[in-house]
C-alpha cells in the first residue's frame, strides 16, 4: 500500500484547524502535563491541562499549541505530556521540561504524516 502526498494531506486535515472537527480550538481537545510516566490511556500523574488556544495544518503536517501563563501557579518538573480529546488520549511523550511559578511555558504539539 502507498499513502499519497494527497491522501497525507487529507489525513492531517482530518485532525487539523477545522472548526467542524473536535481537535479544533475552543472543543475538548487540550494538552496535559505531568510528573509520572504515561501509559497506553493516560498520564501517569497529570498535572495540568490546558485546552489548545492555536491549531494549524501544512501539507500533511498538523500543529496543536498550548500556553501556561505566569499567573497559572506550578512549580513542577513535567516528565510526561499527552494530547488529548476529551478523555481520549490520542498522543503522549516522555518530556523533562521545568515550569517555575514566574515563567510562562508554551507547548507545541505536532503530528506529522510522513
Amino acid at each position: 500500500m502507498t499513502l499519497t502526498a494527497n491522501g497525507k494531506a487529507y489525513i492531517a486535515d482530518q485532525v487539523g484547524p477545522r472548526a467542524d472537527l473536535p481537535m479544533a480550538t475552543g472543543r475538548l481537545a487540550a494538552i496535559a502535563l505531568g510528573t509520572g510516566t504515561p501509559t497506553a490511556t493516560a498520564l501517569g500523574v497529570e498535572t495540568t491541562r490546558k485546552a489548545l488556544d492555536t491549531v494549524s495544518r501544512s501539507g500533511a503536517v498538523a500543529s496543536y499549541h498550548a500556553h501556561w501563563d505566569v499567573d497559572d501557579q506550578i512549580n513542577a518538573t513535567f516528565t510526561e505530556a499527552g494530547l488529548f480529546q476529551g478523555t481520549t488520549l490520542v498522543a503522549s511523550a516522555v518530556i523533562s521540561q521545568v515550569k517555575n511559578l514566574n515563567d510562562p511555558l508554551g507547548v507545541t504539539w505536532t503530528l506529522a504524516f510522513p
